[in-house]
Parts: C-alpha cells; sequence; structure tokens
C-alpha cells in the first residue's frame, strides 16, 4: 500500500460565490462534466492546508445556485443560505463544509481596517449563528464541521498576498503591488489605477482575475506567508482548518464521529 492509500481521506463540501473561489464546483450540477476542470482559488489552498497528512475530496455549489429549500427540510429553519448549504453538504456525505463569502463593501465607498474588522466580525457571527440555527434544528446536520472563508474584501486580495507565487506564475518580480496587507487595499472599481483588489489584480497580472489564473496562483502559495500578510481574515480559518481536519482521522476514515463539529 503506498503512503497516498494510507492517508485518510476527508469529503468537503465547497460553496463559494463563483469560480474564482470554487472552479467549476459553481457550475450548476446538472451541466458538470468530465471537460469542468478549473479549481479555482480554495481548492488547491486546502488541499496543501491538508497536505502531507489528509487527501481530499471535493463537491460543492455556488450559493446562487442553492435552492431555497432543499428537499426534506422544513422551512422555519432554512432562511439563510449557510443553513441551506449545510442540509446539501449533509445530503452529500461530506465531513466538512466549507462556506466562502467575500466581505466586500460597495466600490469606492470609503473604507477603513476598523471598519472591515467590524463587518467582518460580524459576518462571522451572523453566519455561524445560522448555521447553529440549523444544527439545533435537525440532529442530522451536526455531524458536519463548518468552516467559514470571509476574504477581506475579497478572494483576489488572498491571491495577492505571496508576492513569491505571483512571482513564480509571471516569471519575474510582481510589479504595482501597494504596500501594506492585501487586507486594507479598496478604491473604485471602475478606475484602474486604484487599489481595489481587483484593479490591483489586473495590473499585477495584465488579466482579469479567472478560476484557472487563481487556481495556479493557489497551488503556489505558501499559506505561512498568506498568514502573515492577511492576518486578519485567512490566519484564523486557516487555524480553522487544521483544527477541523483532524475529525477525518480515525476509525470511521474520511467521516465525522457522531456528534462532532
Amino acid at each position: 500500500m503506498t503512503e497516498d492509500e494510507k492517508r485518510p481521506c476527508c469529503r468537503v463540501f465547497l460553496v463559494g460565490e463563483g469560480p474564482c473561489d470554487i472552479g467549476d464546483l459553481a457550475v450548476e450540477p446538472t451541466y458538470r462534466d468530465a471537460d469542468h476542470h478549473r479549481v479555482g482559488f480554495l481548492r488547491p489552498l486546502l488541499t496543501t492546508l491538508a497536505e502531507p497528512h489528509f487527501e481530499l475530496e471535493f463537491d460543492g455549489q455556488k450559493i446562487a445556485h442553492i435552492p431555497k429549500v432543499p428537499a426534506k427540510q422544513g422551512k422555519a429553519f432554512m432562511r439563510r443560505k449557510i443553513a441551506q448549504a449545510l442540509v446539501l453538504a449533509t445530503q452529500a456525505d461530506a465531513d466538512i463544509l466549507v462556506f466562502a463569502r467575500d466581505l466586500d463593501r460597495q466600490s469606492g465607498t470609503k473604507a477603513s481596517r476598523v471598519e472591515r474588522r467590524k463587518r467582518h466580525a460580524a459576518m462571522l457571527d451572523e453566519l455561524r449563528s445560522d448555521m447553529q440555527e440549523a444544527m439545533d434544528a435537525d440532529a442530522d446536520l451536526r455531524r458536519i464541521a463548518v468552516l467559514v472563508a470571509i476574504p477581506v474584501r475579497m478572494i483576489e486580495a488572498w491571491a495577492l498576498a505571496d508576492r513569491d507565487a505571483l512571482a513564480a506564475v509571471l516569471d519575474g518580480e510582481p510589479e504595482g503591488m501597494p504596500g501594506g496587507s492585501p487586507e486594507d487595499y479598496w478604491g473604485d472599481e471602475d478606475d484602474p489605477d486604484s487599489n481595489h483588489p481587483k484593479c490591483v489584480f489586473k495590473r499585477v497580472l495584465s488579466e482579469d482575475a479567472s478560476a484557472e489564473l487563481l487556481g495556479r496562483i493557489a497551488e503556489l502559495v505558501d499559506p505561512d506567508e498568506l498568514s502573515r500578510t492577511c492576518p486578519d481574515s485567512f490566519a484564523p480559518f486557516r487555524d480553522d482548518v487544521l483544527a477541523q481536519v483532524e475529525i477525518c482521522r480515525g476509525p470511521r476514515k474520511g467521516r465525522l464521529r457522531d456528534g462532532a463539529r
């Protein structure tokens, strides 16, 4: 038996805002086929975090494609997308649900570190409260570990966090990068010279963010560097991933023990 065959396998259900987050898992399941192979940013990143101890299998959906009331569930607690995603992850026999949303805010509006930290904490609290409501209403949902990823202010900021990874993709040093943490990048999205993360990304990479390009960057990202440069949004998410992936070890290889979360 090879070393890979000995590794416990974790099944991860990814829910994100689009292909840049979760690749072709953002395509409606009905229309997925063998040619859908774009991975987006989160899948390679999670794989790096899990290695070398765990193998990950992925399924998922785009937030907008999640039905308002999944089958076999009552309407009382199906008020928020995270609760609906938890049901779908359970139906998919997943071990871990990763729910990803950009922090974002209206383009061009004034932004500050204090403001984004407050909004980040408030969004985390809201999503976790919705998840807890779903679990309290249905004990079957408690077997899933839930991780919430909120890139500040969007996934492009995480993709800009490791200059060495960018240099490898560019085959040269990245130019046009603002100073400071990518979490602080903001500006008018319609102004190509602004520090809006999408604008910075396009200036540095000479193309818009895409599932393919973000996947290439994510495969090269050093999680230590990403934690250092995005300490408010990525570092705690990384800690959660490393803690929760341990649930996939043990006699129920690749599955949660009853009641674990």
